[in-house]
């Protein structure tokens, strides 16, 4: 891609990443708490937020669904390397035949 139109957001979750992600964690990272207007990525389109849209709270959701299938906070913060073999859980999942499946994730 070479740039945004005016008013386009692209990749939501740099977004939700640089709102939602605070303290240590981001500092490892290297996320300042002007991301949004400071890279230029995410600010040359004019449009760093979506009006009844919290990003931080889409963070978060997206956090607690890795919490979910096994990837710990640490692991989150880790630069997406995958954990130690003895580290991972095994996670299986079953599904009804036909029935609708249903993710649920509590904040």
């Amino acid at each position: 891609m070479a740039h945004q139109l005016p008013e386009e957001r692209n990749f939501h979750i740099f977004y939700q990443l640089c709102t939602g992600m605070r303290g240590s964690a981001a500092d490892a990272l290297r996320i300042p708490a002007d991301a949004l207007t400071r890279f230029r990525y995410l600010s040359a389109s004019g449009c760093t937020a979506i009006a009844g849209v919290s990003d931080a709270e889409d963070f978060a959701a997206v956090a607690a669904a890795m919490g979910a299938v096994g990837i710990t906070v640490p692991e989150q913060a880790r630069r997406g390397a995958p954990a130690p073999p003895a580290r991972r859980r095994r996670t299986t999942f079953a599904v009804a035949p036909c029935a609708p499946a249903e993710v649920r994730v509590g904040i």
